[in-house]
């Protein structure tokens, strides 16, 4: 990840983030649910494709694509800065919700099969849920 580096339109990027000190960012189901409410809206404000993506207790990974005129960056700082004072606010949290900004990979379109597998098993392999499916934090769970 380059955080120097430019973020092209159509590009396909596997993003990225966790809590501070490996912290939970998100406490309950409301929690979840407004962060993909904020991330959908955004995502049509600043306009960027997010086909898929998965929250964790922890982290999250959205797979997304900055569309001509759209800018990833400002939907990613705006979606942070919404997550950490909604987090903030309701917990009586104090400080970084995240360990840091957001990180990004560009990836082929060779790629997105497996990169998307990766995303939506993360809930398997911490054993969560039994199938990627149950979990219903995910654009594979349905919306």
């Amino acid at each position: 990840m380059n955080r120097d580096g430019r973020i092209d339109d159509s590009q396909i990027y596997h993003v990225f983030n966790r809590g501070n000190n490996k912290g939970r960012i998100f406490g309950d189901r409301s929690d979840y649910a407004a962060f993909i409410r904020k991330m959908k809206s955004l995502a049509i404000r600043y306009p960027v494709d997010v086909p898929v993506y998965t929250l964790m207790p922890n982290h999250y990974h959205p797979i997304v694509s900055q569309k001509r005129g759209g800018s990833l960056s400002f939907m990613m700082g705006a979606l942070a800065t919404s997550a950490a004072k909604r987090f903030n606010l309701k917990y009586g949290h104090i400080g970084n919700l995240f360990q840091g900004p957001y990180e990004y990979n560009p990836m082929s379109e060779e790629a997105l099969w497996h990169v998307a597998c990766y995303v939506h098993l993360n809930p398997v392999r911490a054993e969560l849920v039994s199938t990627p499916q149950r979990w219903e934090f995910s654009n594979l769970a349905g919306e």
